[in-house]
């Protein structure tokens, strides 16, 4: 039996700005988004769609903290909670 690594799945999840777990919108797909730390990109592990910064930003409507965002290679926005260049308000829905 493999044991499933529960903390890499909630670091490596694809998040909203509201904290909600964010779906592939590709075709015929259900998919959950992942985060991979090493290409830095989203992707669906279902069609294997995959999202660039850039593109993540648009499709989740995301609104950063600042430009820096932009070329940062974490995971937005669950990066929040890490965060060494703003500070972010503590009641964003990141930080619980």
């Amino acid at each position: 039996m493999r044991q499933h690594d529960m903390y890499n799945e909630w670091q490596n999840s694809a998040y909203d700005e509201d904290g909600n777990v964010v779906d592939c919108d590709g075709y015929s797909c259900s998919g959950e988004l992942k985060w991979d730390p090493a290409k830095a990109i989203w992707f669906c592990p279902e069609c294997w769609k995959e999202f660039d910064r850039n593109d993540y930003f648009f499709y989740i409507g995301a609104q950063p903290p600042g430009s820096y965002c932009m070329s940062c290679s974490e995971n937005y926005p669950f990066c929040k909670k890490t965060c060494i260049h703003y500070d972010i308000d503590p009641n964003d829905p990141m930080m619980d």
